[in-house]
């Protein structure tokens, strides 16, 4: 043995505290949030070469090479996955996507607490380059922080900071269900009912809010 001490392996606090941005902003770097100034991104990214960080033993030993492959991960059980139409249609388009860049799609679906501690090892462990989380349903069952990829979230996460921590793709509920009531009070219908989805879907409540508003009238002023 030669007496030297090991090393520590560099953290996260530390990549944050050597490029002079807080660990939630560093955190976002790591987690390929697209709301992240260029320049402070690249003030991360350098520290991170610096220190020399990463975040799996993956990582580590892979370099910069990439696997070729992205998780979509179905927060749902299987039966309801290849029963409803929703879900075959994103993953038909996902898939069409990545295959355009030669990236294959990996499908991950989880429905139990078990489900969710073998996705998440699997995904820490280097096997994906990013991932695709659908159906989270108001929760977060996974530590996405800790997973060390880039993640896209389908649907405006329920946390109010989660919308700023990480990247998503949603649809204009509110905008849509304005049109679809205006419509309707055009064409002179007076009671408009909604009918949703889960409680515990974004798009479900927002979509409700949105059609119990006091839309006005066709024809009548609209309030500034």
């Amino acid at each position: 043995m030669s007496g030297t001490q090991t090393k520590p392996r560099p953290r996260l606090a530390d990549v944050a505290r050597q490029a002079g941005v807080s660990p939630a902003t560093a955190s976002r770097v790591l987690t390929g949030s697209a709301r992240v100034r260029p320049e402070t991104r690249q003030e991360v990214e350098d520290a991170i070469a610096q220190l020399g960080y990463v975040r799996n033993r993956a990582a580590r030993s892979s370099g910069s090479r990439r696997v070729g492959s992205i998780a979509f991960v179905v927060c749902e059980d299987n039966a309801r996955v290849f029963s409803e139409p929703f879900f075959p249609l994103m993953l038909r388009s996902v898939s069409r996507e990545l295959a355009s860049c030669d990236i294959q799609l990996v499908l991950l679906t989880v429905h139990s607490p078990c489900d969710y501690q073998t996705a998440s090892r699997y995904l820490r462990s280097g096997h994906v380059d990013g991932a695709v989380l659908a159906s989270m349903h108001g929760g977060r069952p996974f530590d996405l922080h800790s997973l060390g990829i880039p993640v896209v979230l389908v649907g405006r996460p329920f946390g109010d900071d989660d919308g700023d921590e990480f990247s998503y793709v949603d649809a204009d509920n509110v905008g849509g269900a304005k049109m679809a009531v205006l419509y309707l009070l055009k064409n002179g219908r007076e009671t408009v009912a909604t009918v949703a989805g889960r409680p515990t879907w974004r798009r479900a409540w927002t979509g409700s809010a949105a059609t119990a508003r006091p839309w006005p009238t066709p024809g009548s002023p609209t309030p500034a």
